[in-house]
């Protein structure tokens, strides 16, 4: 029980902890953000296509709970405007939908701009 020994660093890691989970849930919003973006382009098809597939996979083999599959086949089939506004929300639902996201097979088109978007900040 080495938290009881020292309440005040299991505290600091616990606030560290929070921090580096708050970075990666902004990274990934991000990167939503920015396939979003691109389902109105060229690749648009593509990126949608191969959503449909990871969901399809997801429910023939029992992958995650019907929740993601249900919900993202949803949020898939509305206007643009209402689907930046789904996906990239903020609560908990926003969060956990990003952690469970079927346009995985897409992130490699938008690290480049992520990588320059940090570069950017600095």
């Amino acid at each position: 029980m080495a938290w009881l020994e020292d309440p005040i660093k299991t505290l600091e890691l616990r606030r560290a902890a929070r921090q580096e989970k708050k970075r990666q849930d902004e990274e990934h919003r991000e990167r939503h953000r920015q396939i979003l973006k691109l389902l109105n382009g060229p690749q648009g098809d593509w990126i949608r296509q191969k959503a449909h597939e990871q969901i399809d996979k997801w429910e023939r083999n029992k992958l995650c709970s019907p929740r993601y599959w249900v919900m993202w086949r949803e949020w898939l089939a509305m206007p643009a405007p209402y689907l930046e506004v789904a996906v990239l929300r903020e609560d908990d639902l926003g969060v956990s939908m990003r952690q469970n996201s079927p346009f995985d097979h897409s992130f490699h088109l938008v690290e480049p701009v992520l990588s320059q978007a940090g570069r950017d900040r600095a």
